[in-house]
């Protein structure tokens, strides 16, 4: 697998440190600092429609949803 930049799809890039354990690149042609993967967690669509049914009905607050699905409050 060859590493592109995520931002402008070139090539031409260096290695830039490591950052949670995880290589950095920063590419020579836009400047743009990345790193391969997103391990990062997502709600999936089903969990979103209960966020909403949910909140909608009255009967949870947004603190509430974020601790049921364990993400931030700002994530909704």
């Amino acid at each position: 697998m060859e590493t592109v930049c995520k931002k402008c799809g070139g090539t031409k890039w260096v290695k830039s440190g490591k950052v949670r354990n995880k290589q950095r690149y920063n590419c020579k042609l836009c400047g743009y600092n990345f790193v391969l993967g997103d391990e990062r967690e997502k709600v999936g669509q089903e969990g979103k429609a209960l966020a909403v049914l949910l909140y909608s009905a009255g009967k949870s607050s947004y603190g509430f949803i974020a601790k049921l699905f364990n993400v931030s409050r700002l994530q909704f």
